[in-house]
């Protein structure tokens, strides 16, 4: 099992020079408990991930928002930039491997173009899923994961 929560903050805090050198903020919210099952330390990976490439798209003075949610059964991990955006045709592509679609960018400006697909795989090892998510300013990538059954006492 795994406190999402904790994930979260442990990931965004070593984000943090990162989002300050960006002049960008990190606003986390989250609902408690938000136990799942699955390992922390992929889990942190998939936060990591989706957390930098918020702040590396979003523009200079706006916020990236990472938020931990309950819904019946899972626990909904959403983070939101303020950047471009992911056109609708793209969003699936965008947890392609290798992919870039900003072709100007090259692995020296724009990473591997491995983290979204990372973001996903994670998602699926731990029965859940990952996707591009709602409309509106900026992109908001959206990770799904059941949430862990606590036993009760005497079951």
């Amino acid at each position: 099992r795994a406190d999402l929560d904790s994930v979260c903050r442990e990931a965004l805090e070593g984000l943090r020079d990162a989002a300050l050198a960006r002049s960008v903020e990190i606003r986390f919210r989250a609902m408690s408990p938000t136990t799942v099952a699955g390992d922390a330390r992929l889990l942190h990976v998939l936060v990591r991930n989706l957390a930098a490439n918020a702040i590396e798209h979003s523009p200079r003075g706006t916020a990236v928002r990472v938020t931990v949610a309950i819904e019946p059964g899972q626990v909904v991990l959403s983070v939101r930039d303020q950047g471009p955006g992911i056109p609708s045709d793209e969003r699936e592509r965008v947890f392609d491997r290798f992919l870039r679609l900003d072709e100007s960018r090259s692995r020296r400006t724009g990473g591997s173009g491995l983290g979204l697909s990372l973001v996903r795989l994670i998602a699926e090892v731990h029965g859940g899923t990952a996707c591009c998510a709602g409309d509106g300013p900026g992109a908001c990538i959206e990770v799904r994961l059941p949430a862990a059954v606590l036993a009760h006492p005497g079951s």
